[in-house]
């Protein structure tokens, strides 16, 4: 088993687990977290003129692309204050990022030795997990347990304060064997979907806004009939219904003054589709995803393609866009 300083063993957990750009400020207490960094050189960095500004920047880092995790990197005190504002931000928004704190050492904590704040006190309300290591061993599995909590269930942000001397410890530790803990993703039940279903069909005038987290909904990046077919059968004419097939047994694209989404035809008040989408697996969407106020959606392989036109053209994969009285109604399998 190879001996390292903790520090060296966080940063290579860092690359492992796929955190593979940092922003921040050096200060004397984070100092040896940083030589391990500028050792490994396998990590980016951006020096940023204030601490709160590197939690946002690890924030807008996760935001840019599916898998990331921007790490926030800063010494005791008041860096770790400083982030707060941006563990809030990513804590109000379901973004995971990681911020590593300096800290005072071990046995000068709770003593009032300079910028020795409680960080993790201070963070705990704004982050899914906040914690002082306090032993040099324990720092693996501690960032191991921090990058499961940040991707598990409704993504968060983590902080993880390392006092100096736990940092400088040296351990026993092979990257070769460690592993990522698998991550738990809740699933809807049969009854939970038909209930909003059945929400969606009472509603006179719905309205789905689709959020970021659109693109790792399992069963919304696959077609209409194929990905969503299994929940319930497919709604009424005009309503919404799920995995409802046409009589030639292709998936019922048609949506004239309202829509039917991947249930049986569209019409009467049927989905008002009102939220900018984003396109997901970097394909266009429809003839010109530009289009329609940035409020196109494309899901998957074979989704949803929203096209341009307005005179209920045929967009890819069947579907067909129809523009009612003031509102645009989009039909098709989601």
């Amino acid at each position: 088993m190879v001996r390292m300083r903790a520090v060296d063993a966080a940063v290579l957990i860092l690359e492992k687990e796929g955190a593979t750009q940092a922003f921040g400020l050096p200060g004397a207490a984070i100092n040896p977290f940083y030589s391990a960094l500028k050792a490994h050189g396998g990590i980016g960095h951006v020096l940023a003129r204030h601490v709160e500004a590197a939690s946002h920047m690890a924030e807008g880092y996760t935001r840019a692309a599916a898998g990331n995790i921007g790490v926030c990197v800063g010494t005791s005190g008041p860096a770790g204050t400083d982030m707060v504002t941006g563990l809030y931000s990513a804590s109000a928004d379901s973004v995971p990022i990681l911020c590593i704190t300096g800290q005072a050492p071990v046995a000068k904590l709770h003593k009032e030795d300079f910028q020795a704040v409680d960080i993790a006190a201070i963070a705990a309300p704004v982050t899914k997990w906040a914690v002082t290591v306090l032993e040099a061993a324990q720092v693996p599995g501690t960032f191991q347990k921090a990058f499961r909590l940040m991707r598990e269930g409704r993504p968060g942000p983590v902080l993880i304060d390392l006092p100096i001397d736990v940092q400088l410890a040296e351990i026993e530790f092979d990257i070769d064997t460690y592993e990522p803990l698998p991550v738990q993703r809740p699933a809807a039940t049969r009854a939970q979907a038909e209930k909003v279903l059945a929400m969606l069909n009472a509603a006179e005038r719905p309205l789905i806004v689709a959020p970021r987290a659109l693109e790792k909904v399992t069963p919304l990046t696959q077609s209409g009939a194929e990905g969503l077919g299994g929940f319930v059968d497919g709604g009424a004419e005009g309503g919404f219904g799920v995995g409802g097939q046409a009589a030639d047994g292709e998936v019922d694209a048609e949506a004239g003054d309202g829509g039917g989404v991947g249930g049986a035809d569209g019409g009467g008040d049927g989905a008002y589709v009102g939220a900018p989408f984003a396109a997901v697996d970097g394909e266009a969407s429809g003839a010109d995803g530009s289009e329609f106020g940035a409020q196109s959606v494309r899901v998957g392989d074979g989704g949803v393609g929203v096209a341009r036109e307005f005179g209920g053209e045929e967009a890819p994969d069947g579907l067909r866009v129809g523009v009612g009285e003031h509102r645009l109604a989009v039909g098709g399998g989601v």
